[in-house]
């Protein structure tokens, strides 16, 4: 389902809770988007409800999946030689540690 398929009450509360999280993966995507020379514009970020879509190019444009960077890939958060967390691309993004993100992305 597209934020244009929500009743438009529904998708003000989508964005705005979902604010940060969308600043955070453009802020990956940006930079990636230079590496490969694509127009900001050709890039769109979709929310799928469930599934396995990572992303996908259809005309020309790409689709990437919030939900996919907000919660599906793990990394462990090493402390003293040890995993206490496993956290998502967004909360790496968020803590300050975009490596991780930007190299599954990139791919």
């Amino acid at each position: 389902m597209s934020v244009a398929e929500i009743p438009t009450s529904q998708a003000k509360t989508f964005m705005e809770a979902k604010q940060t999280a969308i600043a955070r993966f453009i802020h990956v995507m940006s930079p990636l988007a230079n590496i490969y020379q694509l127009p900001l514009t050709s890039l769109h970020i979709f929310y799928d409800l469930q599934g396995g879509l990572i992303a996908f190019n259809r005309n020309g444009s790409i689709f990437l999946n919030l939900r996919y960077f907000e919660q599906w890939r793990k990394y462990p958060l090493l402390r003293n030689s040890a995993c206490l967390t496993l956290l998502s691309d967004d909360a790496s993004v968020s803590r300050g540690n975009s490596q991780s993100a930007y190299i599954s992305w990139y791919t």
